[in-house]
């Protein structure tokens, strides 16, 4: 090969790894502005993300709060209730013992009344 063969093959080898060159070049350009492309939307979606999570927890805590007021009046009403079925025993108790009373007083009245000879 002569000289200028050879400097005619390193001419083209040389243009040829300037057209790689740019290739890569852009490909990495490319690839950056794809990545910075990607991270935008992901960042995005992060913060849609988050945002919607908020949203559901700030619902999910109203929701909870009710249900602890429920929970807190059905509480109240029950120990209401227990007080009234307290109270209810008492008088039914005390009528108890009043008809107890009443029946053996009318038992004593019926024993005399039996034990009388009749004429």
């Amino acid at each position: 090969m002569t000289k200028k063969q050879m400097d005619e093959v390193k001419e083209h080898f040389d243009k040829r790894i300037a057209e790689v060159k740019g290739d890569f070049a852009r490909l990495e350009e490319r690839f950056d502005t794809s990545t910075a492309e990607m991270k935008a939307d992901f960042h995005q979606e992060a913060a849609d993300t988050s945002r919607h999570f908020d949203v559901v927890a700030e619902g999910l805590r109203t929701d909870i709060q009710l249900v602890a007021e429920g929970v807190t009046l059905a509480h109240q009403r029950i120990d209401g209730l227990k007080d009234e079925v307290h109270q209810m025993g008492r008088e039914l108790r005390s009528e108890i013992r009043l008809v107890a009373g009443s029946q053996a007083e009318l038992r004593t009245r019926v024993d005399r009344l039996e034990s009388k000879p009749t004429t």
